[in-house]
């Protein structure tokens, strides 16, 4: 399951040059990814990875599980629970509260600002500014591994980490690759 996943999220989702459909994902080529590290980093990911350019929900259960695999010894991770999460959520929140900045877009929309959630969830939480999200998820189970490694960031969720957020995450799956 491992390879077919890697398989769709690079040779398909992340793929803008030549991306290969199901079918010879599975059956022409036996499920093994065939881009390598060399060649996505040639493709604009970024933007494939921002929010309303995201193909496919697998990339970030893909990475939730690959995070699982590195923080399992945790004892939020540990008791974490795959499980159907179809929300897209923006720990900076999309329209933050009064009082609060607003994000510019790029930085709001990227990767490193996503995790999925919920949809419930994302409904109670959506506009609760990341401090807020910290403390509901303190006493609660994580939906995302992703968004618990958000967490666990420095205490401002800023743009500065926002950024290194996406460039950590960008780095665990090329190196599946």
């Amino acid at each position: 399951m491992e390879s077919v996943a890697k398989s769709f999220i690079f040779d398909r989702f992340l793929s803008s040059d030549n991306s290969l459909d199901y079918y010879e994902i599975i059956y022409q080529n036996n499920s093994a990814c065939q881009k390598t590290r060399e060649a996505i980093l040639k493709l604009d990911i970024e933007q494939k990875l921002s929010f309303g350019k995201i193909e496919n929900n697998l990339i970030f259960n893909f990475l939730d599980y690959l995070l699982w695999l590195k923080y399992k010894s945790e004892q939020k991770v540990e008791n974490y629970e795959f499980t159907f999460r179809s929300s897209v959520e923006h720990y900076y929140p999309q329209h933050p509260l009064p009082g609060h900045n607003k994000l510019e877009s790029n930085i709001l929309n990227s990767f490193g600002n996503l995790c999925l959630i919920s949809h419930s969830k994302n409904s109670r939480l959506s506009n609760l500014m990341p401090e807020a999200k910290k403390q509901y998820y303190a006493e609660n189970l994580i939906d995302s591994i992703k968004q618990y490694l958000m967490m666990k960031e420095e205490s401002t969720w800023n743009e500065d980490t926002i950024k290194k957020h996406y460039e950590q995450m960008k780095i665990i799956l090329l190196n599946t690759l």
